[in-house]
């Protein structure tokens, strides 16, 4: 019946023993609400960090971009409208189910053409999605297209042929599309990938037509569809 007895304060049945506040059933244990293979804050089933989360799990980040996942799918080479210094402008299509910052990208030719897109800020291209990269983002100005970022003049589309290339912020190729002569780049017409973007065979310019007669205008009335979906030919 004393102190250290079965009976006593440290005993089995005391503050240390097994029915006590440090045993198998105390804070410590594996059904506290603290540190516990079981509690809110550290475990695998938590809202922060864990595989199943919503802010830093596995399933949280885009997959690596691939060729064909930005594509061009139409190009006004000569508005009629204004002049192309003001005019000219490139339709981009964002060809997967994640946004795409654009910013950091480049919009290039095989020549001196070489504009880093929207460096400072972020430009993003929504899923499944279009924005329109021009020479001049003033709709007032440039014939009434919607511009989403302009290059100000560092990218040229020439009417007897040339390049446009999209090269992502590690300068991989994402898509390159040469067009010749007897591409359409008949005056206030765009150059459109009809219907459904496909890839590769948007960056066969055999594949692409103008804007047909009775489509859809913008602005002071050049023909075309700039950031919406193409029609057929």
């Amino acid at each position: 019946d004393a102190a250290d007895d079965d009976d006593a304060a440290d005993d089995d049945d005391a503050a240390n023993d097994d029915d006590a506040a440090n045993d198998d059933d105390a804070a410590d244990d594996d059904d506290a609400t603290a540190d516990d293979d079981d509690a809110t804050a550290d475990d695998d089933d938590a809202t922060a960090d864990d595989d199943d989360a919503t802010g830093d799990d596995d399933d949280a980040t885009a997959p690596p971009l691939a060729p064909g996942d930005v594509v061009v799918a139409e190009i006004m080479v000569n508005p009629a409208a204004v002049d192309d210094t003001d005019g000219e402008w490139v339709e981009v299509r964002n060809m997967t189910g994640f946004s795409i910052d654009l910013s950091g990208w480049w919009i290039t030719d095989l020549g001196p053409d070489q504009v880093e897109i929207s460096p400072s800020a972020p430009l993003i291209l929504p899923a499944n999605g279009y924005l329109v990269l021009g020479n001049n983002a003033t709709p007032s100005t440039n014939g009434g297209v919607p511009v989403d970022w302009s290059y100000a003049g560092g990218f040229d589309l020439a009417n007897s042929g040339d390049e446009v290339m999209l090269l992502d912020p590690a300068l991989n190729i994402i898509f390159s599309f040469l067009y010749q002569s007897f591409f359409p780049t008949d005056p206030g017409i765009s150059a459109i990938y009809p219907g459904t973007v496909s890839y590769p065979a948007v960056q066969n310019q055999g594949n692409w037509c103008p804007t047909p007669v009775g489509g859809p205008t913008y602005g002071l009335g050049d023909r075309g569809s700039p950031g919406q979906a193409n029609g057929g030919c």
